[in-house]
């Protein structure tokens, strides 16, 4: 099992600067400049109806998951999903404490791991990254790397030192370190406080090197009785959301439109930004969003605890100007808008190319949700009839180059 470069996908682009798909931002609607060494691209445009579109497929290119048959395609638990070098797919799903591979057109092809906590086994698989020749992986329970060769064979595993409270959110490799976001959550009875998500830094056998950042990440506090108290969040705060590439750390705090682009160090190299708009919070919203949670379920359980959620909260004065945040193969930034209550099950998302400069917008089908995007290609995780789990690949479009931005 070898993990080497992927054939390039041949695309046909849907929509290429045309009029009916919106014409290429002017010149004069990005400007880069420099502040303190850090590089600002400040996208300008005045209607979004002026950004070209991004072109997803209707339909999946390859499609994994069964509700009945071959237990290889049957999945569960299913966190994370890439493809690697060689063009296989592979599938991080924990219900069956395995990574399994599939190749090109979804056919299974083996799998690593299996429940335990001895070499190579899983309590609590979550992520994966391809990193050189190998395989990393990520165990939530066990809070352990597990490195797989080539070949599939375990090669060796290390832990985060010291042990974290809580389960972080690995970045995954930058440079030669790892990066997690970490939050622990405190609830202090009775009032409201703000929370903290940290940016650390490990070495390649586990080992906290430092902290490189500090970033807001809700409001939170205690709702329901006082000796049965559940956290709640102040409503549409904004969550700082975190990403990373081979060399870079991706950040949007989520309170402005924009995100900062961080080197191995944790130094803004970086920041993009595009055109605020009005995200005022107003009372329909509320009302309209009260509706849609208590909509999803019948159970008075459930409901219950939906509307101490919304009605026992402080809520923001604005919705975020980011709900989240991907980076692709290629480093291009996808961004996704925070969606109103009542704008419907799809997802808008704005793509930033390489010089920072908004290349489209795009909608991403209702219930596709995005892990990985490479060559081409969005892989994402679907929940289908029956509740049954599907691993999707879906090509996309970008529009050609714009013009030469103004320095």
């Amino acid at each position: 099992m070898r993990l080497g470069r992927p054939p390039l996908i041949q695309l046909t682009l849907a929509c290429a600067y045309l009029s009916a798909c919106g014409g290429p931002p002017s010149p004069e609607a990005f400007v880069i400049r420099d502040s303190a060494g850090v590089r600002i691209a400040q996208n300008l445009w005045s209607d979004d109806a002026d950004l070209p579109i991004c072109s997803v497929a209707a339909q999946p290119a390859v499609d994994i998951g069964v509700v009945q048959g071959d237990p290889v395609y049957q999945l569960f638990r299913v966190f994370d999903a890439l493809r690697l070098s060689d063009g296989r797919i592979a599938l991080v799903n924990q219900g069956s404490s395995e990574v399994r591979f599939y190749d090109a057109g979804g056919r299974y092809t083996g799998a690593v791991g299996r429940e335990g906590e001895g070499p190579g086994e899983f309590r609590g698989v979550r992520a994966a990254w391809e990193n050189g020749d190998s395989l990393l992986t990520w165990d939530d329970e066990l809070q352990r790397f597990s490195v797989f060769g080539p070949d599939g064979d375990f090669a060796r595993s290390f832990q985060l030192v010291p042990r974290l409270m809580n389960e972080p959110e690995v970045l995954g490799p930058v440079a030669n370190s790892i990066h997690i976001a970490y939050h622990h959550l405190v609830i202090e009875p009775p009032g409201f406080a703000p929370q903290t998500l940290y940016h650390i830094r490990y070495d390649r056998s586990g080992t906290v090197i430092d902290t490189l950042g500090a970033y807001p990440y809700g409001t939170y506090g205690p709702i329901g009785r006082p000796d049965d108290f559940m956290a709640g969040r102040t409503l549409f705060e904004p969550r700082t959301a975190m990403e990373a590439s081979d060399d870079h750390v991706f950040v949007a705090t989520g309170s402005t439109p924009e995100v900062s682009v961080l080197d191995a160090d944790g130094r803004v190299v970086e920041i993009v930004r595009w055109p605020d708009e009005d995200r005022t919070v107003r009372p329909q919203d509320i009302d309209r969003y009260r509706e849609e949670r208590l909509a999803r379920s019948e159970n008075p359980d459930w409901r219950r605890a939906v509307l101490l959620s919304i009605d026992e909260v402080p809520v923001s004065e604005r919705f975020p100007a980011v709900a989240d945040l991907r980076i692709d193969d290629t480093d291009r930034i996808w961004v996704q808008r925070y969606p109103r209550p009542g704008a419907g099950p799809e997802r808008e998302w704005l793509v930033f190319g390489h010089d920072r400069r908004v290349l489209c917008q795009t909608t991403i089908p209702a219930g596709f949700a995005i892990t990985r995007i490479q060559g081409g290609t969005l892989i994402g995780r679907v929940q289908g009839d029956a509740d049954v789990e599907h691993i999707q690949v879906r090509e996309f479009s970008l529009p050609p180059a714009p013009p030469a931005p103004i320095d």
